[in-house]
């Protein structure tokens, strides 16, 4: 036999919005963007576009310089401090980030993206 209904639909929010997503970034860079020589930081995807659900993760470019830090440890660290949950860190290190610059990808995150941080102009 089906049971009742109850009425009720249970609705869930976004735990952030773009301006708390973008604030908790920055102050993560701020702590950490010498040290580990981050050159560029975008909020992308779902969350820079304004189309976020209750379920996203918040994609983050990183882009750091490789003389200065290893990507694990530029990884470990700005995780450690991005108080943020469902964080999902896409790192490149410059040479990378300078071989695919004209890609698709890379394009649509600057086109779309939120930056945080950007050290290093010819980045761009």
């Amino acid at each position: 036999m089906r049971r009742e209904s109850s009425g009720f639909a249970r609705i869930f929010y976004p735990k952030y919005s773009l301006d708390d997503v973008v604030s908790r970034v920055r102050e993560a860079v701020d702590r950490v963007s010498n040290r580990l020589g981050l050159l560029k930081v975008v909020v992308f995807g779902s969350y820079a576009v304004k189309r976020f659900t209750a379920s996203s993760d918040v994609d983050i470019l990183i882009v750091y310089d490789e003389q200065v830090c290893d990507g694990d440890t530029v990884y470990n660290v700005f995780r450690t401090n991005l108080s943020l949950e469902r964080a999902e860190l896409h790192l490149l290190s410059k040479k990378q980030y300078q071989s695919m610059k004209d890609g698709r990808w890379l394009k649509t995150v600057a086109a779309e993206g939120v930056v945080v941080c950007d050290v290093f102009q010819g980045l761009s």
